[in-house]
């Protein structure tokens, strides 16, 4: 059973960058021109961008799949089908953006580009009040941290002075909680941990809501909507691909995960030679 300390951690570092951050960028081979050029045009974007231009993955999708989330928006038995079908079809996109770094300009880009193909797939699904709603719970689920994202930024008019303060306050907010990450190990006081992060999560959200004007906080709110209960959602994750390329099998026909789902499976690796 996962302590509370480990679910506050994985709120705090895991749904607000987006749940699933974009891929890592490959990287070039030295002295290449074109590898060159490529990084080059990166460091000209990061310097121009301003500080609250981060838009990671949108949890939308995997929402929509959540039991709770279908209630709340009253889907119809064809909007749940249709949902399904969504989640399913962008769930590899997803799923290699797991291990990017925050602070990479391609992954971001990348991002972009995914929620720009997701975007308008969705206002096709839900109707205006479903998907205004569907909007509030993902502001709910990223938490204050959805203020240093461009979307946010951009609907609450933040000013570039303003952005900057967003990013250096969250980027602390980070900073502290991967230090009291690294101390959730076994016979610490998990519960004084708990304590600690949960100071912390309140510092960060004062602090920032201290940045926005009073009619910025109330545009905040509302786009918020009411509060919904988290701590009730199913994991947001992207479901792992099947697997691809395997020629040979040894003591049993081709598998799926699919076939797999609900069943206790252990994996062995191993290798010859």
């Amino acid at each position: 059973m996962c302590n509370r300390f480990a679910v506050v951690l994985t709120t705090v570092l895991c749904l607000t960058t987006g749940i699933l951050p974009a891929a890592q960028p490959k990287k070039t081979k030295r002295g290449s021109k074109a590898g060159s050029a490529r990084e080059s045009d990166e460091k000209r974007d990061s310097r121009n961008q301003p500080a609250g231009s981060i838009e990671p993955v949108t949890p939308a999708l995997f929402l929509l799949r959540d039991s709770l989330v279908q209630g709340e928006l009253q889907l119809t038995a064809q909007q749940k089908a249709a949902a399904a079908e969504l989640a399913a079809e962008f769930n590899d996109s997803i799923w290699r953006f797991r291990d990017a770094s925050f602070d990479s300009e391609v992954a971001l880009r990348e991002a972009r580009v995914v929620n720009a193909q997701i975007e308008p797939r969705l206002e096709r699904l839900l109707d205006a009040g479903q998907r205004a709603r569907l909007d509030g719970i993902v502001l709910q689920v990223q938490g204050t941290d959805a203020l240093t994202y461009a979307p946010a930024a951009a609907k609450l008019s933040l000013t570039d002075e303003q952005q900057a303060k967003v990013s250096k306050l969250s980027a602390a907010g980070r900073e502290a909680m991967t230090k009291l990450r690294t101390q959730s190990a076994p016979g610490k006081d998990i519960a004084e941990l708990n304590r600690q992060a949960e100071r912390v999560q309140t510092a960060l959200q004062r602090d920032l809501l201290a940045v926005l004007t009073p009619s910025q906080r109330e545009r905040w709110l509302e786009l918020r909507g009411d509060p919904f209960d988290l701590s009730r959602l199913q994991p947001l994750t992207a479901r792992a691909p099947e697997l691809r390329g395997v020629e040979t099998w040894i003591n049993s026909g081709p598998l799926t995960l699919e076939g797999l789902r609900g069943k206790v499976v252990a994996l062995h690796f191993w290798t010859f030679g």
